[in-house]
């Protein structure tokens, strides 16, 4: 766990981090839905997605040792992911990130699209149980950007 938690602080300064029972907390799907990158003696990323209800996954944290970005390991993870979806019954994968993430290029790569019409923002706010935090979505204050990728069926 030490090494996870140390990944997670050095992949995201200056962001808050996630403790360990964020990372233990049970959600449906999400260990068959959680992956390592590891190269011979070091943790190098981490990805950690669930099954929430209405046949949609969501990525809930990924993250890559800041001197290993820009070598695949993302993008793998992300695939290893979508290999796992393949045979269950969604629909969709969601995501969201911090406004200031530089993370767009990678995302739009992989297939996602940035959601940014209101009714399809409070839709996937209505689906996440998260209609209180609207403004953190919506409006001049909006901080957060939702990406969704529509899987083949």
């Amino acid at each position: 766990m030490g090494e996870i938690l140390a990944l997670d602080r050095a992949a995201f300064p200056g962001e808050p981090t996630w403790g360990p029972e964020n990372f233990l907390a049970e959600l449906p799907g999400k260990w068959a839905l959680s992956f390592l990158a590891q190269e011979p003696s070091e943790l190098v990323g981490f990805s950690i997605s669930s099954t929430p209800p209405e046949r949609t996954a969501h990525l809930h944290r990924i993250a890559v040792a800041t001197d290993r970005r820009g070598s695949g390991i993302g993008r793998r993870l992300i695939e290893e992911t979508l290999a796992a979806l393949a045979p269950l019954p969604i629909d969709r994968y969601t995501l969201e990130v911090p406004d200031a993430q530089r993370a767009s290029g990678f995302y739009d790569a992989l297939g996602f699209r940035r959601i940014v019409r209101a009714d399809e923002i409070e839709d996937y706010l209505a689906r996440r149980g998260k209609t209180a935090k609207r403004d953190a979505y919506l409006g001049p204050r909006a901080d957060r950007r939702i990406y969704v990728r529509e899987l083949a069926r």
